[in-house]
């Protein structure tokens, strides 16, 4: 899905030549990718911009599936991060930051940049009395990023997030 960039491997193209191609590209040092975007330097930009809408409720939860090692600020994959995360996990868990913060992470994206925009006030949700205009944390969850949509998990686990998302959408069909 790259070759809106001119990234399309060629018909006799290696797969080192065409990652070799990949990080002589544009996209590399593109800002309209995620990659971008989900960095602490990327992440700092948006959050410049950013403004909350005093009339939008606005909610989040995080993921994890990392966790500190031993004697260090650095994170590790930990037993619920999918196998095929673990390269991702590993080097943001690794991030050269000076904030620690930003090492927890799902496998795909820092927890830290799940939960509000850096700036912006967040408060813990309060579920009898909902506030516009805060980024309210709803829960903290170890789960992987593709496990939070189900994928690759139990039945039981399944039923747990389905649970947990028909929890949410009460809440939202309650707000006015």
């Amino acid at each position: 899905d790259l070759e809106h960039w001119g990234l399309k491997r060629g018909t006799n193209e290696t797969f080192d030549d065409f990652f070799s191609r990949l990080l002589k590209s544009p996209i590399s040092s593109s800002k309209n990718l995620c990659t971008w975007e989900l960095s602490p330097e990327g992440a700092k930009e948006f959050n410049s911009l950013y403004v909350e809408d005093n009339s939008v409720y606005y909610f989040s939860f995080s993921t994890f599936s990392s966790k500190q090692k031993k004697n260090s600020v650095f994170h590790k994959p930990d037993s619920k991060m999918s196998y095929h995360l673990w390269p991702t996990g590993i080097l943001m868990g690794q991030y050269s930051v000076s904030d620690s913060g930003w090492h927890e992470n799902d496998g795909i994206v820092n927890s830290i940049s799940m939960s509000h925009p850096i700036g912006s006030k967040m408060i813990p949700l309060n579920i009898s009395k909902p506030v516009m205009g805060l980024w309210q944390s709803v829960e903290k969850l170890n789960m992987d990023h593709q496990s939070i949509i189900g994928h690759g998990v139990s039945n039981k686990e399944t039923t747990n997030i389905f649970v947990l998302y028909n929890k949410h959408c009460q809440l939202l069909y309650s707000l006015k």
